[in-house]
């Protein structure tokens, strides 16, 4: 077992003793072992499942494996109204229910409706007060993978989405979205 003690932090936020040799990813693959000096360093060498054909991430092997079969097939599986293509009928059909508006799992607590059942899976946590998803860096957690694939680009500084306007660039596509109305005007500038 290894402690972390000395990292560097941009924003002062103590980090210590954390115990990156028995972080495993999904499969139970460690996902690192060793001494860094700097939060990036410790970052960078947690592996990244991405796809080489769309470079989409994914946080395990097996995702990635998976996802790939979309882009090798030979028919893929496409949405007759916006022309989505899909590796799996399965994902095909709950992809329609965006288009019908069909949302056949309910939760039993609340009464809110998904059109999908991994969906409802996620939600049910806010009943719960699970958070599954834990930052390798900071150990914040989080109820859903995405939230925790968003929350780390904090720690690299990646910022992929850029505002064709200002320049400016996000961390998401939603808060690119969010900054654009500011040039359109539905939203005032803060200063």
């Amino acid at each position: 077992m290894e402690d972390v003690n000395h990292l560097e932090s941009s924003n002062a936020t103590a980090f210590s003793n954390i115990d990156i040799v028995t972080q495993t990813d999904r499969d139970g693959k460690p996902l690192c072992s060793g001494m860094f000096t700097n939060q990036r360093s410790l970052y960078e060498n947690i592996p990244d499942y991405r796809c080489e054909i769309c470079r989409k991430m994914f946080s395990s092997e097996h995702d990635v494996f998976t996802h790939k079969e979309m882009h090798n097939r030979g028919k893929p599986l496409n949405c007759e109204i916006c022309g989505k293509y899909f590796a799996k009928n399965r994902d095909l059909t709950t992809h329609k229910r965006i288009h019908t508006g069909e949302k056949p799992y309910h939760c039993e607590i609340c009464g809110k409706s998904f059109s999908d059942h991994s969906s409802l899976l996620v939600h049910r946590r806010i009943h719960t007060g699970e958070k599954p998803y834990h930052c390798q860096i900071c150990r914040v957690s989080f109820s859903d993978n995405s939230s925790l694939v968003r929350h780390r680009k904090i720690h690299t500084g990646e910022k992929q989405f850029h505002c064709e306007v200002c320049g400016k660039s996000f961390i998401s596509n939603s808060d690119l979205n969010r900054h654009k109305r500011i040039h359109t005007g539905e939203k005032k500038l803060s200063l």
